[in-house]
């Protein structure tokens, strides 16, 4: 037997679908329908698991948390908690609601609601930060808690897009 044969490694197709889950991906495409949309739910301790999966599910589908039980969210996922109730048989414990178009919430404006709600103004802190010294790693750790709203609800201010830019130049170096 010759022991200086090596062997490179082969990854499985699931395990290189599971690690193209985990890389977070830029959205160039963000359809808004210009509404915010509010869901409440009501679900009773005893079904605090089901509760639980609600929430993570939220965050995955770009919904921000207003309040404990109040999230909103400026995509109509009307269809989807749809299934996810009848999945968990959690009949009329959500309620999904709209702001209208241009509208707000009690005294505050979408756009001050979006930034506050989804915490921007952090985020686009850690884009500058990204931008004095580019990383790609750094990139995808912002990218990833990013929520990458449609580009209409985004403030003036709002570094995301620039950084991508710049996260494309690295990129394109190595």
């Amino acid at each position: 037997l010759k022991r200086d044969v090596f062997y490179e490694p082969i990854i499985t197709l699931k395990a290189e679908k599971r690690l193209k889950s985990l890389i977070p991906v830029y959205q160039k495409r963000r359809p808004w329908d210009k509404r915010i949309y509010i869901i409440t739910y009501d679900i009773p301790e005893t079904m605090a698991k089901s509760r639980n999966l609600l929430r993570e599910r939220l965050k995955i589908l770009g919904a921000a948390s207003l309040q404990q039980s109040v999230w909103i969210c400026p995509y109509n996922l009307e269809s989807v908690l749809d299934n996810f109730v009848q999945e968990n048989n959690i009949e009329g414990t959500i309620i999904i609601s709209n702001t209208g178009r241009d509208g707000g919430i009690g005294d505050e404006s979408i756009e001050n609601l979006i930034v506050r709600v989804y915490k921007l103004r952090a985020l686009d802190d850690e884009y500058r930060e990204f931008l004095k010294t580019p990383h790609a790693i750094h990139y995808l750790s912002i990218l990833k808690e990013d929520p990458q709203l449609p580009f209409k609800l985004l403030p003036y201010w709002w570094l995301g897009d620039e950084a991508h830019k710049a996260y494309q130049k690295l990129i394109k170096k190595k």
